[in-house]
């Protein structure tokens, strides 16, 4: 006999689930399928924002991190980040590994969510040293999307509009 394990999911699982479902089948659309994910948890809050890597297609052009959940996610305030974001990286990720890079997104989705008061745009977070590399970034901007498919500026959830932002910046350099 096969086991068969019923669970049973909140509203706010199912709002999540549907949320990925049509801002992921918009990024597939336009980047193709994704080759890595890592999510970002605090059940306490209610936090849960996934990012996705869409590697550059045929080891050309542009790889790329993209947000799901972060719109839904409220800061330290109470309010809705209202946007999820993008980020594009040469075919090499500059010379970075895909985990480095995940390390260094989660960092500062983190930072932002705690230190700025809204998500308007444009945004500039001033040079801050990274707790994982202890190397400082070179500049950070939030904008609107540049570049890419008209599709991505705004996605259609139901009653609501998503924004995709382009998270922009430096990782720096290695060090000799």
């Amino acid at each position: 006999m096969i086991a068969i394990r019923i669970e049973s999911g909140t509203e706010q699982d199912l709002s999540f689930d549907i949320c990925r479902a049509v801002i992921l089948g918009v990024y597939i659309k336009a980047w193709r399928r994704p080759e890595y994910r890592v999510a970002l948890k605090k059940p306490e809050t209610g936090v849960h924002v996934e990012i996705y890597y869409f590697p550059a297609v045929d080891g050309k052009g542009l790889a790329r991190f993209a947000t799901v959940g972060l719109s839904h996610t409220l800061r330290s305030r109470g309010q809705a980040a209202g946007a999820e974001w993008m980020m594009a990286l040469t075919h090499d990720l500059g010379g970075e590994s895909v985990d480095r890079v995940f390390t260094y997104l989660c960092e500062l989705i983190n930072h932002h969510m705690e230190a700025a008061p809204d998500s308007r745009i444009p945004r500039l977070m001033n040079e801050r040293r990274l707790i994982s590399s202890n190397r400082p970034t070179q500049a950070f901007l939030l904008d609107e999307l540049r570049e890419e498919s008209e599709q991505l500026e705004d996605i259609q959830l139901g009653d609501e509009v998503v924004r995709i932002l382009w998270w922009c910046q430096s990782l720096g350099t290695k060090p000799h």
